[in-house]
């Protein structure tokens, strides 16, 4: 059975910083901690980021991490989804997806784009209405290795983009990000 152990979280109003950690225990011993880091720009309201730091403890090895945004998703309250995939277009290391809401055709779109600093590979994930990417990293024991995603966030809350022009200016705002 896995464990995990060490939970903390950390909320930063003042810099719309939110930190999460554990640590995960495999069946076989293997202990892995994993900080979360969530930040939102402060003047920027549209781009987020995530980093994911594994740090593992007691082992060298791979890990598989699937990093994705499920498009149908249901509101826990009312148990019902109220957004609709249109589609998600991939270019250039950059994922983006389409989507809006059922009752007002609002659309929303979604670019994102992931760093990593280990060694690994990197495959496109598609799952049950889940899209993403899947990475196998090569993990190094005690050595921090982290994989960081950049997300830009367009809406269209009037109908008056079509849908390339959303997708061109959610695509642009989050290549700038990149650099």
């Amino acid at each position: 059975k896995e464990n995990t152990k060490d939970f903390l979280r950390i909320l930063d109003m003042r810099h719309g910083k939110l930190v999460r950690s554990f640590v995960w225990e495999s069946k076989k011993g293997k202990q892995l901690r994993l900080v979360f880091t969530r930040i939102l720009d402060m003047e920027v309201p549209c781009y987020a980021w995530q980093k994911i730091e594994f740090h593992p403890l007691n082992f060298s090895g791979q890990v598989k991490v699937i990093s994705a945004c499920k498009v149908d998703p249901v509101h826990q309250s009312r148990r019902k989804c109220y957004w609709d995939f249109i589609r998600n277009v991939t270019f250039n290391n950059l994922e983006t997806i389409l989507v809006k809401t059922k009752t007002t055709e609002q659309k929303l779109c979604i670019s994102s784009f992931w760093e990593f600093d280990s060694e690994g590979k990197e495959e496109f994930y598609s799952e049950n209405n889940i899209i993403g990417k899947a990475f196998i990293l090569e993990l190094k024991e005690k050595k921090i290795n982290s994989l960081v995603k950049k997300v830009c966030f367009a809406a269209d809350k009037n109908n008056s983009e079509t849908e390339e022009e959303l997708i061109q200016k959610c695509s642009e705002a989050a290549i700038a990000q990149k650099k």
